[in-house]
């Protein structure tokens, strides 16, 4: 542990024992209201928390989801373009090509 440290340490504690001293004076009802906000401070906390990181979450998703679908879309194009050559490429050769001779009824 770092001189730091135990500085901050000896700092935190005066205060922790100041709030201690005082909540053991309080009468039961002070104690009841006090530990009530600090609960409902808790919970506020809490569902912020939740909120928030529900949100990061759903935003990678829409993040994975749009890159899925980019690579999907990149893949259709090229599998597409790659149909369009092919049958380009059979249109251009089969006009080149005479058609074949038919036999004539005798």
């Amino acid at each position: 542990m770092t001189e730091g440290q135990r500085e901050s340490k000896k700092k935190e504690a005066p205060k922790k024992d100041k709030f201690q001293e005082e909540f053991r004076e309080m009468p039961l009802e002070e104690k009841i209201k006090v530990l009530l906000r600090m609960e409902a401070v808790t919970l506020q906390e809490t569902f912020s928390y939740g909120l928030h990181e529900s949100m990061k979450a759903a935003d990678r998703l829409g993040e994975v989801l749009a890159d899925f679908a980019k690579k999907v879309e990149a893949e259709f194009k090229k599998a597409t373009h790659h149909d369009r050559n092919a049958s380009a490429r059979s249109k251009s050769g089969s006009a080149k090509k005479p058609p074949p001779k038919t036999e004539s009824a005798v």
